[in-house]
Order: structure tokens, then C-alpha cells, then sequence
């Protein structure tokens, strides 16, 4: 009996299955609100659950139903194969198809003119015995793509470009204007009417000269008939007649470069068609205006060490060394001509580097009246611990001429800085005293500098005088790169020194015999109690090629200086050419030539007097 009822339970279970699968209602998916710019595709799709009885046999049939109003329905129409289709939604066809029973795809392109709410009631319907079915409401906006109007750029003037002078000597160029045109496209897809412009000064007004739009008078602005209404993709092109160059438009802007500035807006402006969120479409035209520049650097000069070179704008100066003095040459000149009758005032010349250099100086240059030059001069110095390496000097000429317009340059010019891998430098030379009597010595004090890029362990100074009969090496010297020592020598006298100026040579080395840098001071002898006691004149620095020696046969130094655990051989013992005006020699021949002289003369005036 038991095994009865279970058996029973089960069957009527499987029955209440079947009823419910074969009765099932068909259930669409809650979709949202779908939104799509005008002119794009809108796709979504729904997957439903079937209700059929046999759904391999009768399959679900997906009819749309359209509203304008998300109360009011209208029923769309179903095609023999299954699709259906509302012929208008917003001026297009929207089609759903069938892709299997239980799936079915929308698919809309709302036409430019379409944006705004749409409501697309769907129903998914079994076709079975039950005839059961379901619907859903689905929001559709379109989103308003407004069309655009696109409009070029004007470029009025050019770095040749002449502006209005009310100083000028001919009435007809007083006043400079130019014509240029500019052209306007409808990029949209609807019709454009009414097209309109109005102007306005620029972004860069104020930095082109703080000008008005007085200062940029024009005579019109001319807009064809035709271009008026504008199709789909429809350009025009419109004039701009007569624009004025001001007499006060700049040709640099505050760093002295060339422009070109944003002087005027020219805002356009046309009407849609009716029925659209929004019933205006505008595009703007920037005006940039140039004039040209009259104040150059007609020539540059850098001098150092002794050299000078002639540079341009983006020039590079080789071998530069830390530690000189550098001094620029800057001519400038007045490029206005004599019948311009403008002078250009408020000359400022900077010259700046932010590297290792350090530098900024502004000098102030004179004024310039028609074509005229004058030269402007920057110093600076070179820091002896200045590395290796490319310096940029930016370069700003700025000035301004008569009627308010800036004038200039900007240029770049290259210091290529060079140090040697070993390189012992002399900065000083003092004696002490510089001018001796009766005294038995000197000192002299040598300041050395390593301006190398290495520290240097076996560094030497060496001094010599022939004349003097002295020659000496320093104690081995230690020194590390950008330091400074100075080094001391007592410089014997010898008896009864004859009275003139005798040169001392001093030269330096590293890695013990390799000569660096040879330099020379001069002592003066005056006689013993001669209270007169003038400075000789020192020569200028002298480096190691400029000196010229010879070595003499009857003098023979030690080999070799030994100083602690370090052997420093040292170089032959060199003497200075002696002029042939300043021997002995010269003199001799110099008496025996006055007394021929004396006795030519003696024998004639006896002939003369015997006859």
C-alpha cells in the first residue's frame, strides 16, 4: 500500500511539471533606457523565456508597439518571416528581427533631426495553445548632435611687414592696411541660415601693443549672398577688407622673438532649422597680424684670453677655459630708414645662463636714431671651477622706438668649456720686494691652481733666472682639482748686480717632469742707496709655447732634485735670448764707429783748408 502512494505522489508531481512547462508564460527582460546620438546606430537585444507548449514546434512571434507618449500605444505590424518594423519612429524605420524562439534584436539610426524621447512598447507572444504573452516599455532618447560651423584662421602681415607711421616723410605710407579672406564650412547635417560676424579684440591685444580696435580699423566685412544659407557640408568664403596695421604693433614679444600675435576675433554665427534644442551654431576666426622687426645685432664680438671671435645666432665658441674674463661686443643698428624718421629707445642688452655659468647682466644701450649703430659691451667671468662642457648664453635685445612698438632679438650663442686632463695653472706672481738695492734676496711667492680634472700628486714649480744665476725646485706638491697653493722661494742676489730689470721664469709640472705652465715676473736693481724706487713693468701672462729659451753650454744643473722619498728630475737649465742692443758688443762698435765718423770729418776740413 505504501509503495502505491509514493508511486502515486511521484506521477502526480511530474504531471504538475508538465502543466506548468506546457502553461509557462514568456517573460522579457526589463531593458532601461537606451540612449543615442542622432545619426548613430542603436542595437540592443532581447533574450526571453519561452512559454510554448512545444516550442521546437510553434516558435515565439515578437511584435513592437510605438508611442510619442509613454501613455498612448500603436500596434506595429509582423512581417510572414517574423520581423517587425515601425516604418517611422522620429522620420526612420526601426526594425526587430527574430534570431532564434527565444532572442530578437532592435535596431534604430535616428535621423539628425530626431533628438529628443522616444517610447518603443515590445511584446513577446506564444503562439502555442495558451496564447500567453509579455511587454515591456522601453525609454529611447536621442541625443541632439548640432552641426558645426568651421571657420579658418586669418594671418595678416609677415617679418617684412610694414606698419602704419605717422612720422613718415610720404603721406601715402602713413597709413598700411591689408585684405585677407577667410573661409566658413558648414561641417553639419542640416541646413544653416542667417550666417552673421562680429569682432572683438584678441587674447593678445594686450601684448601685441595694448591695442583697440580703433588701433585695428577695418573697412568691411564682406559675406557673399550666397553664403548666407549654408547646406549639409556647404563652405563660403568671406573678405575682410582693409585691415590696419598699427604704427604701435609689436615685432618681438618680452623675450625678443619674432611673432606673430592673436590681435582680433572674428565670431560667426547661423540659424538651424526650427524644431531643435538649440537655434544658434557660431565658429570664430583668430586674426593674427606681424609686423616687421628694425632693431639688430648687426655684428657680435666675443673676446677671451687673449683671442676674439666674430659670432651669429646658434654659433658655438670653441675652447673656452675656466678662470677667464669674457667680454662681448654687441653692435647694434637702427633698421629704419631716414624717411621712416623713427628712432628706437629704451635699448636694454641681457645676457643669461642658468648652467654652470651662472650669469646674468643687463646692459643699457644708447638711443638710436634712423639707420644708426652704436656698440654695446657685457663682461662677465668664467668661474675657475666651471666643469667640462656646453654653456648656452641666451641673448635678449629689446628696445622701443617712437610710436610704442617693441623691437629685438633673441639669440642663443654656445660656450664650448674645455679643461685639461692635467693641467697645473699659475694665478699669481708676487716679489717681495718688487724693486731691490742693496738688499741680498727676494722673495717670490707663486700661486699655483689645479685646474685640471684630476687630483695631481706629483706636482713641481720650477724657477730660473740665468742672469740672476739661480734656478730652484719646489718640495713634491700635492693638490686636488680646483684647489690652490701657493709656493715660496727665496731668490738670491748676487754682488755687485748690475742695475736693470732681470726676468724670473717660473714653470709647473705634473706626474714630475711633464711641463704644464711657464709664466715669468721681472726684478728690478736699482743701485745700492738709490732712494728712486720704480716698479718695473710686468709682462702679461705667458704660457709654455710663448716663451722662447735656449740652453746654454757652460751651465750644467743637477740631474736631479731629490725631495723626501720623490726624485724629480729636473729640465735643462734654459737662458733667455739677449738682444744685440743691450751687449757689450754693440757698445764697443758703437764708439768705434763715432771715432771713423770723427776722424772722416777731421780729414776733410784739413783738405778744405789747404786749398
Amino acid at each position: 500500500m505504501m509503495k502505491r502512494f509514493k508511486f502515486a505522489t511521484v506521477f502526480l508531481l511530474m504531471l504538475v511539471g508538465l502543466a506548468v512547462a506546457a502553461f509557462a508564460q514568456p517573460t522579457l527582460p526589463d531593458i532601461g533606457v537606451q540612449s543615442v546620438n542622432e545619426g548613430d546606430l542603436l542595437k540592443f537585444n532581447f533574450i526571453l523565456t519561452a512559454g510554448s507548449d512545444s516550442p521546437a514546434a510553434d516558435p515565439l512571434t515578437i511584435f513592437t508597439i510605438c508611442s510619442t507618449t509613454s501613455g498612448g500605444t500603436c500596434t506595429g505590424t509582423a512581417n510572414a518571416d517574423g520581423e517587425s518594423i515601425i516604418s517611422s519612429l522620429g522620420g526612420t524605420q526601426a526594425n526587430l528581427t527574430n534570431i532564434s524562439n527565444t532572442e530578437a534584436q532592435f535596431n534604430w539610426t535616428p535621423s539628425f533631426t530626431a533628438a529628443g524621447t522616444y517610447y518603443v512598447q515590445f511584446e513577446a507572444k506564444d503562439l502555442g495553445v495558451d496564447a500567453s504573452s509579455d511587454t515591456e516599455l522601453v525609454t529611447l532618447t536621442v541625443v541632439d548632435v548640432a552641426p558645426t560651423l568651421e571657420v579658418g584662421d586669418l594671418s595678416i602681415g609677415s617679418k617684412s611687414q610694414r606698419r602704419s607711421n605717422p612720422r613718415d616723410d610720404d603721406e601715402n605710407d602713413r597709413e598700411r592696411n591689408e585684405t585677407g579672406t577667410i573661409t566658413v564650412t558648414n561641417t553639419g547635417n542640416e541646413q544653416l541660415t542667417d550666417l552673421t560676424a562680429t569682432v572683438t579684440l584678441g587674447s593678445e591685444a594686450g601684448k601685441a601693443g595694448s591695442l583697440s580696435l580703433a588701433d585695428l580699423a577695418y573697412k568691411d566685412i564682406t559675406i557673399p549672398a550666397e553664403g548666407l544659407i549654408l547646406d549639409a557640408g556647404e563652405s563660403t568664403t568671406v573678405s575682410v577688407e582693409e585691415l590696419r596695421i598699427p604704427e604701435n604693433l609689436n615685432a618681438v614679444d618680452e623675450k625678443g622673438v619674432a611673432k606673430s600675435f592673436h590681435v582680433l576675433d572674428i565670431s560667426f554665427a547661423a540659424t538651424r532649422g526650427a524644431n531643435q534644442p538649440s537655434t544658434t551654431v557660431t565658429g570664430t576666426s583668430k586674426v593674427t597680424m606681424q609686423a616687421e622687426n628694425n632693431l639688430e645685432i648687426e655684428d657680435l664680438v666675443i673676446k677671451f684670453n687673449g683671442d676674439e671671435e666674430n659670432v651669429d645666432d646658434g654659433d658655438d665658441v670653441e675652447d673656452v677655459r675656466p678662470g677667464v674674463d669674457v667680454l662681448m661686443d654687441f653692435t647694434l643698428e637702427n633698421l629704419f630708414k631716414d624717411d621712416e624718421d623713427v628712432q628706437i629707445e629704451r635699448i636694454t642688452v641681457e645676457v643669461e645662463n642658468n648652467g654652470d655659468l651662472e650669469v646674468r647682466k643687463e646692459v643699457d644701450g644708447n638711443n638710436l636714431a634712423t639707420e644708426e649703430t652704436d656698440v654695446v659691451d657685457v663682461e662677465f667671468d668664467i668661474d675657475e671651477k666651471t666643469n667640462r662642457g656646453s654653456e648656452d648664453l641666451k641673448i635678449i635685445v629689446l628696445g622701443e622706438d617712437e610710436n610704442g612698438a617693441r623691437h629685438g632679438e633673441n639669440w642663443v650663442v654656445t660656450l664650448k668649456i674645455e679643461r685639461e686632463a692635467h693641467e697645473i695653472d699659475i694665478k699669481s706672481l708676487s716679489l717681495q720686494p718688487q724693486t731691490i738695492s742693496c738688499e741680498s734676496d727676494a722673495q717670490l711667492a707663486v700661486e699655483i691652481r689645479n685646474t685640471g680634472t684630476r687630483k695631481e700628486k706629483d706636482t713641481y714649480v720650477r724657477i730660473e733666472s740665468l742672469e740672476l744665476q739661480h734656478s730652484e725646485v719646489s718640495d713634491q706638491i700635492e693638490i686636488k682639482e680646483n684647489k690652490e697653493k701657493t709656493v715660496n722661494f727665496i731668490v738670491p742676489i748676487p754682488e755687485n748686480l748690475e742695475p736693470k730689470n732681470y726676468r724670473i721664469t717660473v714653470e709647473t709640472y705634473y706626474d714630475t717632469s711633464d711641463k704644464s705652465v711657464v709664466d715669468g715676473i721681472l726684478l728690478k736693481k736699482v743701485a745700492c742707496g738709490d732712494e728712486e724706487v720704480v716698479e718695473p713693468e710686468q709682462p702679461e701672462d705667458v704660457k709654455k709655447d710663448d716663451i722662447v729659451v735656449v740652453t746654454p753650454p757652460t751651465v750644467t744643473p743637477p740631474a736631479e732634485v731629490t725631495t723626501g722619498d720623490v726624485v724629480a728630475p729636473l729640465p735643462t737649465v734654459d737662458e733667455e735670448k739677449t738682444s744685440f742692443l743691450e751687449g757689450n758688443s754693440f757698445m764697443i762698435m758703437l764708439v768705434l764707429a763715432y771715432i771713423v765718423v770723427l776722424g772722416g770729418g777731421a780729414l776733410v776740413a784739413i783738405k778744405l783748408l789747404r786749398k
